[in-house]
């Protein structure tokens, strides 16, 4: 929806400004506080400040401007998602575009890892090493990881993709992601991921092996970083799980001693975490 901004009247004899400065641009986002322009009277130079949140869209009086009359318009702001998102979008693609790269079609790109939140399958993503579409399914291994850790984590995160795809021509490197999460180091931790697609009817022993290896060797890294397997999605299926005592140390016991008192039976979850060895003969 568009806005229009106004010459506003910051006195009550004010009848004309002077625009003396835009100190946003057009096509730049503006929240309210904001100061977006520079206004003069005849007794001094005051901010005016955005009480919206939106795009501002066009600058209608450039700057330098004399005796522009109150109530004149001086911008036109856009808000909502036809007005800003849709045109975001536009404006994303004749980047990517100018860039070399090329438009996949919506029903790949609706399907695209960006989207695999809102999907959980994606199957026209996954391409075989000679750029064949294969049906694959998604596989994501994460983990908690500090920020000044993450190139160091994300170059041999990607070199265990590389190793996998290059063995079996099942496994395809759907990029990595991370955001800020805070519940492991609430200073600087970032919840880390690398997605995996799989051609799952290619399936057989070696290749099961294989990727459970390169899961257990990814949370490895992790650790060996300074991360946490413990503090996010994974570190409860087979492979990385088996590395949870290694990170944990001597906490790892107090959670079996915990886990046994407070569920004698093993009812909750049975076989998360490992937490099974808290019924083996000869825990106490």
């Amino acid at each position: 929806m568009p806005v229009n901004i106004l010459m506003p009247a910051l006195s009550p004899t004010m009848e004309k400004g002077n625009l003396a400065k835009w100190l946003k641009k057009e096509g730049d986002r503006v929240k309210p506080g904001d100061v977006i322009a520079e206004i003069e009277t005849d007794k001094a130079t005051m901010e005016y400040e955005a009480i919206d949140e939106g795009t501002l869209a066009k600058i209608v009086v450039p700057e330098g401007t004399q005796d522009v009359p109150v109530k004149a318009v001086i911008a036109v702001a856009m808000y909502g998602n036809d007005d800003e998102v849709r045109a975001s979008a536009k404006r994303i693609l004749r980047i990517g575009k100018g860039s070399g790269g090329s438009y996949l079609g919506d029903e790949i790109s609706q399907g695209d890892w960006a989207s695999r939140h809102d999907r959980y399958a994606t199957p026209q993503h996954g391409r075989t090493r000679d750029g064949q579409v294969a049906l694959m399914s998604w596989h994501c291994e994460d983990a908690s990881i500090l920020y000044s850790q993450l190139p160091a984590v994300r170059e041999k995160w990607h070199a265990i993709a590389a190793d996998l795809r290059e063995r079996f021509d099942m496994f395809d490197d759907w990029g990595m992601f991370a955001y800020t999460n805070g519940a492991f180091k609430s200073w600087g931790d970032y919840l880390t991921e690398i997605d995996i697609g799989i051609w799952e009817m290619k399936w057989d022993d070696e290749s099961w092996a294989a990727w459970v290896d390169a899961k257990r060797e990814i949370a490895r890294i992790a650790i060996e970083h300074g991360g946490s397997i413990s503090a996010c999605h994974g570190s409860c299926r087979e492979g990385e799980v088996d590395l949870v005592p290694l990170e944990l140390g001597g906490g790892f016991d107090v959670m079996k001693k915990i886990k046994r008192t407070l569920d004698p039976n093993n009812i909750m979850n049975p076989g998360k975490y490992l937490l099974d060895q808290a019924y083996e003969e000869g825990e106490e």
